[in-house]
């Protein structure tokens, strides 16, 4: 139903927004400090950190189809 899809979509903005952005910041400020202040002894790269967000983004898109398929 289309009300079951708004809910599903205001549920998944919500967790975007409390969720993958704080993570994929929290990622990106990590990995531009660490490289900028501690040069080679960084904790990730630019790209590690742009592949693991893009892993859990992965992740919680195939859990939400999930939950969308089983509960639809």
């Amino acid at each position: 139903s289309i009300l079951f899809w708004l809910i599903h979509q205001h549920h998944h903005f919500n967790h975007f927004f409390s969720v993958i952005l704080p993570n994929v910041v929290k990622l990106l400020i990590q990995c531009f400090t660490s490289s900028f202040i501690f040069g080679n002894n960084r904790t990730l790269t630019y790209q590690e950190a742009i592949e693991l967000s893009t892993s859990n983004c992965n992740n919680i898109n195939l859990a939400h189809q999930h939950a969308f398929t089983t509960r639809g």
